[in-house]
Formats: structure tokens, sequence, C-alpha cells
């Protein structure tokens, strides 16, 4: 398309800029009209669409300065046209976008693409459609960094519980191993099940019982002669 384009600034007590321009196969309403307007209300740098351009620029670039929808458009204002703006209504100049689709991650409801509204997703940033949540913590597995599975709900983590299936909040371990007491068959370490130990709590191997009472001597308080 061609575009003539007059531009006359009469310094005179009106004050008028007066612009004119004519263009075939415009698709404006404006095609070929004159525009006579008062200085004060028009200033050359001015920019009715908010876009990259002012408006002298736009009828040189032959693109139209009182149309929003113009391809120089740039509705949010940072600085990406919106052809080129994965979010023209919402500021996002890094253009961010998780999933790869049409739309950047601030104006995406399901930023990763997973099928998950980012309002009820317990890994926004992260696909997981099973939304897999071990230690029901409200974060999903695949974005959660810190476990805080506690299986026996005894307040102790499973992390660091020796006892992951019983509760023992207070963690007791006579032998000092990975499990505690609470679920150590041999809580003394002394290589005789509790349950035929004859001192469960303190180490005896040799399982010495002089009086035959049935404690071993280790844990007999009173050895009867």
């Amino acid at each position: 398309t061609n575009a003539l384009i007059a531009i006359t600034v009469y310094d005179s007590p009106e004050r008028r800029v007066r612009l004119a321009f004519a263009q075939s196969n415009r698709d404006a309403g404006n095609s070929g009209g004159v525009f006579d307007i008062a200085a004060d209300q028009y200033k050359v740098d001015f920019n009715d669409d908010g876009d990259l351009l002012n408006n002298v620029e736009e009828f040189i670039a032959d693109t139209n300065p009182f149309n929003s929808s113009d391809p120089q458009t740039d509705n949010d204002q940072d600085g990406i046209l919106n052809p080129d703006d994965n979010c023209p209504e919402i500021k996002n100049t890094d253009q961010v976008n998780i999933d790869g689709d049409a739309l950047g991650d601030a104006c995406d409801d399901d930023k990763d693409g997973d099928g998950k509204k980012n309002n009820v997703d317990n890994c926004p940033a992260i696909k997981n459609a099973d939304q897999a949540d071990k230690d029901g913590d409200g974060k999903g597995d695949v974005c959660d960094l810190v476990d805080d599975s506690d299986t026996d709900k005894d307040g102790i983590k499973d992390t660091v519980d020796n006892c992951q299936a019983i509760k023992n909040t207070d963690q007791a371990n006579i032998d000092g191993d990975a499990l505690g007491d609470a679920c150590d068959d041999d809580k003394d370490g002394d290589g005789k099940k509790n349950n035929v130990d004859n001192c469960p709590a303190i180490k005896n191997a040799n399982q010495a019982d002089s009086d035959g009472d049935g404690k071993g001597d280790a844990c007999d308080l009173v050895i009867s002669p």
C-alpha cells in the first residue's frame, strides 16, 4: 500500500496542527481522512493506542495510531508487542512458559500442562497428573524437597523416627542401633530375642541366673543364695 502523509504545523494564534493522509486499501475507518486537531490536544509524541510508536511514527510506519488491535500495540506495556507476547494483557517480560503452549505462565491457569489448574495443583510448576503426596503435607512428591511423612503419627518424622510404624515419642534405643526399643526384637543387642532374654534391657549374652528365678544376674536386684 502507498500512503501520503502531510504534516503542516501552523504557528498561528489558533496553534493548530493539520495532519492529512490518504491511503488506498486501508482497513481502518479513518482511511483517506483529514485530521484537524488543536495543538494543545495533540502532540507529535502522543501515543493514543499505547504501543511502542507514537502517533506520527505510526503514520510513517503505515499503522493505525488509534487501533488498539494494531500489530504494533503492546497492551500490557512490557516491551513485547502483542503478536509476540505470550501474555499480551499481563506484563511478563521474561515470557516464561513451562509447558511450552501458547500461553505464558503469567496468564496460564495450568502452567505445567498436567491437566490440573494451578489453584488446585499440589505442584503447579512441575507436571504431576497423579498428584501423589506421600506425606500428606499438601506438596506433591515431585516438588516436595522435604519428606514430612509420619506413619505412626507420633510427631516424629519417618526420616528420623527409629520406629516408623510404632509410636515411640521417647525414641528410646538401649543398644544404639537403627531400631528404637519399641520395635527392636533384641533391644539390648546381646543376641537374645526379647521374648527369651532373661534381662531384655541389659546385655547378658551368657544369660547367667545364679538363683534360677528367671531373671538374669545382670538385672536381678536380689539374688537368693
